[in-house]
């Protein structure tokens, strides 16, 4: 991995990739293990990268909040370049990405995965309150552990858990579209990255992709879906480059673990339409039903999946399906 100065002039690269998120770093390590050759570029300014679905477990006194987190240098895929600014704008004409330092990024395809900002601000009052009065959320890595003292603490009366309206990150808080979407004409009338629900290719615009959770796919916006998402993108990606269509098919895959307690989880798999789209034998998990087998699988299995396998282009039981026809 290679750390990049500011530049004042336009710097090319194969592949830019904007976010070092779940859906970033994943999909660069899953082009980099099919073409090794290739010069990709990340744009990321957080130093530290977050295993989001560990936070509910924070909050229940299960993970420490450190486990969470690691360097964002020790995830970045090695052959990767790594440009610790944020992405201001996108030309897809001149297929050019502005960085917030001022330099400009050049591209043969770009992969737009920046995640969501979670807007505090659209509920009145709630910024600053949050983390004192007995107020928190599992959504942020300095809350979660407040949520746990205050479980802890409660001796009498009433918790109340709230559950926002759509869209939401899975069991999240109220979110919204990065601004430069829009301002980059990239987005749909809602604002989310405009894209092919199963291709993954932006729909006026080619040379771009996009995953994870500012998409405007109507799958459940988790770590999970990204999972099946990044071997579709790197397929029809490289395909792509090669003037060759489009293969690889993303079926609106998510999984959503509903605590219901501690040591019992539903692991909920699903697809477009609500479709089930079960990754293990019913004897491991069925889906419908609260299991110790199921919070075994969340609290122990899925962190190192997720650290040691999505992280690292290891595609195990995501393989990307093929399109109809294709």
């Amino acid at each position: 991995m290679q750390h990049s100065p500011p530049e004042t002039t336009t710097r090319h690269h194969d592949v830019v990739v904007i976010g070092g998120g779940a859906a970033g770093i994943a999909v660069t390590a899953s082009l980099l293990r099919r073409r090794g050759d290739l010069d990709i570029a990340i744009i990321e300014p957080a130093e530290q990268h977050s295993y989001q679905p560990g936070w509910t477990l924070v909050g229940g006194g299960v993970f420490s909040a450190d486990i969470t987190r690691r360097p964002m240098r020790d995830v970045m895929p090695d052959k990767a370049t790594w440009y610790a600014s944020l992405a201001e704008m996108i030309d897809p004409e001149r297929a050019t990405v502005t960085l917030a330092d001022g330099s400009c990024l050049g591209y043969q395809r770009l992969v737009v995965a920046p995640g969501l900002v979670v807007d505090w601000g659209a509920i009145d009052g709630l910024e600053a309150t949050l983390g004192e009065n007995g107020v928190t959320s599992n959504y942020r890595v300095d809350l979660a552990p407040y949520t746990w003292k205050l479980v802890q603490s409660l001796k009498q009366g009433k918790a109340l858990f709230t559950q926002p309206p759509m869209p939401i990150k899975c069991a999240g808080a109220p979110q919204k579209a990065p601004a430069f979407i829009a301002g980059s004409r990239l987005g749909n009338d809602a604002g989310w990255l405009d894209i092919d629900a199963e291709t993954l290719q932006h729909v006026r615009h080619p040379a771009i992709f996009g995953l994870g959770d500012a998409s405007g796919t109507s799958n459940a916006k988790t770590a999970a879906a990204v999972r099946k998402q990044a071997p579709v993108v790197a397929e029809n990606l490289l395909s792509s480059l090669e003037d060759q269509p489009l293969k690889a098919a993303y079926l609106g895959y998510g999984s959503c673990p509903l605590a219901v307690e501690k040591g019992r989880v539903v692991l909920a798999e699903f697809g477009y339409g609500g479709v089930l789209q079960p990754t293990f034998p019913s004897w491991l998990n069925d889906g419908t039903q609260p299991t110790r087998r199921a919070w075994w699988l969340k609290a122990r299995q899925l962190p190192w999946l997720y650290w040691n396998g999505m992280l690292k282009g290891r595609e195990w039981l995501a393989a990307p399906v093929c399109r109809d026809g294709a």
